[in-house]
């Protein structure tokens, strides 16, 4: 269950788990080994076998849209997983719910199941939006 990560969401984005693996190297050694472990194609992981996009739970294929991009999220930069490179079809799956303009997903058939303007879905956005490089 992937959906396990998501509630690091915030603290990662306040740079508050930055001392993670470090203080609580098995706890980090654990949840990375869990989300690895969950990269995997359903019923064994949380890849889905028909769409390549990412269940919350390997037996449900329904989904909340902002908890999977919070899990993405989570998996990028606490876990330093690259996403896009390793698992090009998770990006590419939330790319082709968003026109259905809903929060939860039916992920085997690309289909809406429910809410609209959700603001778990809103907030997320803060998790994509670019980052932008420093200058000097």
């Amino acid at each position: 269950m992937i959906a396990a990560l998501e509630p690091l969401t915030v603290p990662t984005y306040l740079g508050l788990t930055s001392t993670l693996p470090e203080y609580f190297p098995e706890l980090f050694a654990a949840l990375k080994a869990h989300a690895i472990s969950c990269l995997k194609t359903a019923p064994e992981g949380c890849i889905d076998a028909t769409t390549g996009g990412l269940r919350l739970a390997s037996t449900s294929a329904v989904v909340s849209v902002g908890k999977v991009v919070n899990v993405l999220y989570v998996l990028e930069r606490l876990f330093g997983i690259n996403v896009q490179a390793e698992y090009p079809g998770l990006w590419r799956e939330v790319g082709a719910w968003t026109p259905l303009g809903v929060d939860v997903v039916d992920v085997e058939k690309r289909a809406a199941v429910g809410g609209v303007n959700s603001p778990r879905g809103i907030a997320s956005a803060l998790f994509v939006k670019p980052v932008v490089a420093a200058t000097t």
